[in-house]
């Protein structure tokens, strides 16, 4: 009985002696996960003020980009508008330019008839000679006395 008493004994002895080695590795691995975590707490106030610098950057230009949005909503109503009016004169002017060239080709064709019309006038007529109001020229006068073509 002793056998078994001395052997629990000794089997309780090496169990302990598992689990103070384990609770040494455990203790072990907290203190250098402590330290580690001390030395990044260390770090963080050099990390944490660029962090900070450049979240109000970013907002900055949020507010930056927001204004800039609400600028370009009031261009683009504006553009809309000044593109209407832009269009709008672009199409006087030309229907201007197309009047005035119509007008100087009416002006000249008028000219080059009133001059056709003077030369016509102008031209030596015979005496069975009469001028034509319809075709604007000097038409020859059939004598009808002279029946010779009924022949």
């Amino acid at each position: 009985m002793q056998d078994i008493v001395g052997e629990e004994l000794v089997k309780m002895n090496v169990d302990l002696s598992k689990a103070i080695r384990l609770i040494t590795k455990q203790r072990t691995k907290i203190h250098e996960t402590t330290k580690q975590t001390y030395k990044w707490e260390q770090e963080i106030p050099f990390h944490l003020a660029p962090m900070v610098a450049a979240i109000r950057k970013d907002d900055e230009q949020f507010h930056l980009c927001a204004n800039l949005e609400e600028k370009l909503r009031w261009i683009k109503v504006v553009h809309a508008m000044s593109k209407e009016s832009r269009d709008a004169k672009r199409e006087r002017d030309a229907r201007d330019v197309a009047e005035k060239a119509a007008h100087v080709k009416k002006v000249r064709e008028d000219l080059a008839r009133q001059k056709s019309l003077e030369r016509a006038m102008k031209q030596p007529t015979g005496p069975n000679m009469r001028w034509n109001s319809r075709t604007k020229q000097y038409e020859s006068v059939a004598n009808h006395d002279d029946d010779d073509w009924r022949g």
